[in-house]
């Protein structure tokens, strides 16, 4: 789907979360996202929160409108306050 590790910018069209049991604070969680569906600019994704023993915690479905390169030409990269890190074996 599009070019490889593009940098892609995007805005939160709409957000759907379910929290299925509490979420703790001051632990470690496993974030998961991946990409369903893109379309022209829109794009689709879904999430998941889980602790570290499995339990699913929290789910959510997401659509995501990607930014004209105009819009992301105005973009501050060294002042961008997020990274992404590399995906790693959950096992």
């Amino acid at each position: 789907m599009g070019e490889e590790n593009p940098r892609r910018v995007v805005v939160t069209a709409r957000l759907d979360v379910r929290f299925r049991n509490p979420v703790p604070v001051a632990q470690p969680l496993v974030i998961t996202g991946e990409l369903v569906e893109e379309r022209g600019r829109v794009v689709k994704a879904r999430g998941r929160i889980n602790d570290t023993q499995g339990v699913l915690l929290a789910e959510a479905n997401v659509t995501l409108v990607n930014l004209t390169p105009e819009l992301k030409e105005q973009i501050s990269w060294d002042d961008a306050d997020w990274r992404v890190y590399p995906e790693r074996d959950q096992g």
